[in-house]
């Protein structure tokens, strides 16, 4: 159980992660994945068995109502175009589409090429980029 799970059953309020890196990366996965280990961000890595966190927050935290971070390269299939960058720079090996999933389970993806939403919005392909200025 996730402290989202513990969140959203106790307490019915709506939840959501912003992050300034990857989605998949360790400190925001905490809230809502369950892996014995931080690589396990995309199926590469990920035993048989298994499910990559990348997975598990899309297809096991349907009620997350705003997902906005890094990462969109984990999310899309290894032949597959990434809609923020528009080239093919998956980082996954299989043939999951977990972005155009997000889409069916919840319609809750977006990206800066369509209309903002309080969705999941994965602003690049890996940490977000930020001017220290």
């Amino acid at each position: 159980m996730t402290i989202f799970n513990v969140e959203l059953r106790f307490t019915g309020k709506s939840t959501g992660i912003v992050t300034t890196s990857r989605m998949t990366h360790a400190t925001p996965a905490a809230m809502y994945a369950v892996a014995t280990n931080r690589d396990w961000e995309t199926d590469t890595l990920t035993p048989a068995g298994c499910i990559d966190i990348a997975d598990q927050l899309i297809t096991l935290n349907s009620d997350i109502n705003v997902i906005l971070g890094g990462g969109s390269s984990y999310f899309i299939p290894s032949d597959g175009i990434n809609p923020v960058t528009n080239i093919n720079d998956s980082m996954r090996t299989d043939d999951k589409d977990l972005i155009q999933i997000s889409r069916l389970i919840s319609e809750r993806f977006d990206t800066f090429t369509e209309a903002f939403a309080p969705r999941t919005n994965l602003t690049s392909p890996v940490a977000t980029a930020f001017d220290r200025k």
